[in-house]
């Protein structure tokens, strides 16, 4: 599956796809150099909170707070965008499995429909069940076989699909 709904750190629901799972490092471009924050092989990581930078040969450096405000402005950047992403993956998610519903849908109407042309000279035009004998029924009219052939035929179609 792409994607599914479950507890992230707290009470709501969240849809998370599989790149969520190992999000990538983040390109930050500190103190005029590109750094890969964050992910899961990156050694340079930043305190938010702080603003101490641990750059990739482990040595500590202080960020302005001018430094540190456009890093978080950045982060919330691509936070936001990963959003939009996941939104549009479950969206399209959500499509397709309305699609999928829906066409299912339609062929037990289609096979209900089928079921009910064959089982409808068991019972009269009032539908009401057949009383007499059921050898006694009158046969089915050549233009009510034919209508039933054609109604009964794409779904024998629609059967060997599915199967595939």
């Amino acid at each position: 599956r792409s994607g599914l709904f479950f507890t992230v750190n707290g009470k709501r629901k969240r849809f998370v796809s599989d790149a969520d799972c190992n999000p990538p490092p983040m390109k930050l471009r500190i103190k005029g150099k590109t750094t890969l924050v964050g992910g899961n092989n990156s050694k340079a990581q930043i305190n938010w909170k702080t603003g101490v930078y641990v750059d990739e040969e482990g040595e500590q450096k202080q960020l302005t707070a001018e430094e540190l405000e456009e890093l978080r402005r950045e982060r919330n950047r691509m936070h936001a965008k990963m959003t939009r992403d996941r939104k549009k993956l479950f969206i399209s998610s959500v499509e397709k499995t309305i699609a999928d519903l829906e066409h299912n849908n339609k062929l037990m109407r289609d096979i209900l429909a089928k079921q009910a042309l064959r089982h409808s000279s068991c019972v009269t035009p009032d539908l009401q069940p057949v009383t007499c004998n059921p050898d006694s029924v009158p046969p089915m009219t050549p233009e009510f076989q034919a209508n039933q052939k054609r109604i009964a035929g794409p779904i024998e179609s629609d059967k060997a699909q599915t199967a595939e």
